[in-house]
């Protein structure tokens, strides 16, 4: 008769565990895990929400899988264990890390060429201010949207043509993807004729 003798660990790959392809911060509990690890008799894998695998169950290796994290906002580590076949685990788990965040970003303001009351050109500055904003974008009619533009807290806007009231919208992402859903506006009249 013969048997195989395996005392070797399997090896955490480097990185170990991707979370959301390595992204830092997600709106989504439910996340995808990139794993990797090495091992000639590599078969399964544990992975928990805490460092203790409370009531975990071993399950087959698998390199990608999707992943709950807690209800919780604020940073969630997520721990894997490797195993082979011959019951060989690697030590210490291998863990990633990431930021939970739901909350779309908190009122911002928006005014346009420092809250003028009137512009004699298409062309304006936009004052924008947002706690937690990443990103933003802006519309003349809440409707067709700019591209998504880092945050800033003055940019170059152009007003559509034709003299008359304006109104500019903005909308404000933070880093997770969360977009403020309600109005955000100023108005400005365009005034181009001369007397």
């Amino acid at each position: 008769d013969s048997i195989v003798l395996d005392t070797i660990k399997p090896a955490a790959g480097s990185p170990a565990m991707l979370i959301d392809a390595g992204n830092t911060v997600t709106k989504s509990k439910t996340v995808t895990l990139t794993l990797a690890a090495s091992d000639v008799n590599l078969s399964q894998m544990i992975i928990s929400n805490d460092s203790a695998f409370t009531g975990v169950v071993a399950e087959p290796f698998s390199a990608s899988r999707p992943w709950s994290l807690l209800d919780s906002q604020g940073t969630h580590t997520v721990y894997v264990k490797f195993g082979d076949s011959a019951g060989n685990w690697s030590d210490p788990p291998s863990s990633a890390s990431i930021l939970l965040d739901t909350v779309m970003p908190s009122a911002g303001t928006l005014s346009i060429d420092g809250a003028a009351e009137y512009a004699l050109s298409t062309s304006v500055t936009l004052s924008t201010s947002c706690v937690n904003a990443a990103q933003m974008q802006f519309s003349n009619d809440n409707s067709s949207w700019s591209n998504v533009v880092s945050y800033a807290t003055s940019t170059s806007w152009n007003l559509s043509a034709g003299d008359g009231v304006k109104t500019v919208y903005a909308r404000f992402i933070d880093s997770a993807g969360n977009a403020t859903t309600f109005d955000i506006s100023s108005t400005i009249t365009l005034d181009t004729t001369l007397p």
